[in-house]
């Protein structure tokens, strides 16, 4: 993955195909190719996100991979610019999409924190937090896009 940017400036994260977001219910139509959000934006998606999943500051830092002082930073403005924090915030906000195609807005947060045996009888969360988030993104992808757990 390359660290992409709009007009030379701040870095965006891609959010996927607009075609692929209009098969699974997300109208964007409007955008041809990529969907990109600039990454200030997306940041702010995804404090909202972890707020849904009621995800707590260390397990936020964790499965971004960063400390809690960058995640600081970030709270207060500041922007990730290193690809592989980038590519986790994308995937976070991937898992929220497949989330919401699959439960809706209700029951995600059960999903999220209960323990499931694809991994390693850990939540969703947990899991993140040691090994990344790419595993679980694609599980999603997979039940989403293939209807398979």
């Amino acid at each position: 993955m390359t660290l992409s940017t709009k007009d030379g400036n701040e870095p965006v994260a891609h959010l996927g195909k607009a075609e692929e977001l209009n098969t699974i219910g997300y109208n964007v139509d409007a955008v041809p190719g990529d969907v990109v959000l600039p990454i200030s934006a997306a940041m702010q998606i995804l404090f909202n996100v972890f707020d849904k999943w009621e995800i707590r500051k260390a397990q936020q830092a964790a499965m971004l991979g960063i400390s809690s002082s960058t995640l600081a930073r970030y709270h207060k403005g500041a922007f990730p610019q290193k690809t592989k924090t980038i590519a986790r915030m994308e995937d976070l906000l991937r898992i929220d999409l497949m989330l919401n195609v699959l439960f809706g807005q209700g029951t995600q947060v059960n999903w999220i924190t209960n323990k499931n045996t694809h991994f390693d009888d850990s939540s969703p969360i947990e899991y993140m937090s040691k090994n990344g988030t790419e595993e679980v993104r694609q599980y999603l992808e997979n039940a989403v896009y293939t209807g398979g757990w």
